[in-house]
């Protein structure tokens, strides 16, 4: 079965947000395939594996890290960055968009990024900066 990336929409979008202390648990029961979220909250598949990627190749799958990180803080505009083991440094960034009219996410840019490279290239200015080279 495919690896599912969702986001929850958590509520905090509608006129009658709530915080995320305000969450409603579930009722206990046994374990299950089943995917349960509480009334009070929405679900909505942002992308999955093997979706494409808008510049080009696909989401990886065996992915084990999702981010969300804000553009100026934004609660409604920011980067996704999902990260897959399949491949070293293996790492989907979409730039996402909560529509206040549809009450959906969108996607507008999506891109495999090499974090191994982004890696080297930071310990390398640092070493720079260190030996007072840069």
């Amino acid at each position: 079965m495919k690896n599912l990336i969702l986001l929850f929409s958590l509520s905090l979008f509608t006129s009658n947000a709530q915080n995320i202390g305000g969450f409603i648990s579930i009722e206990p029961q046994s374990q299950s395939h089943n995917f349960i979220i509480p009334s009070t909250h929405t679900f909505q598949k942002i992308i999955e594996e093997g979706d494409a990627l808008t510049q080009g190749g696909v989401l990886a799958g065996n992915t084990d890290f999702t981010g969300y990180v804000p553009i100026n803080g934004s609660s409604e505009n920011g980067y996704l960055s999902i990260n897959s083991e399949l491949e070293p440094g293996g790492l989907s960034v979409l730039d996402i968009n909560f529509n206040q009219t549809t009450k959906i996410w969108e996607t507008t840019l999506s891109q495999a990024v090499d974090s191994v490279v982004l890696v080297v290239q930071q310990r390398t200015v640092l070493e720079q900066l260190q030996l007072g080279t840069l």
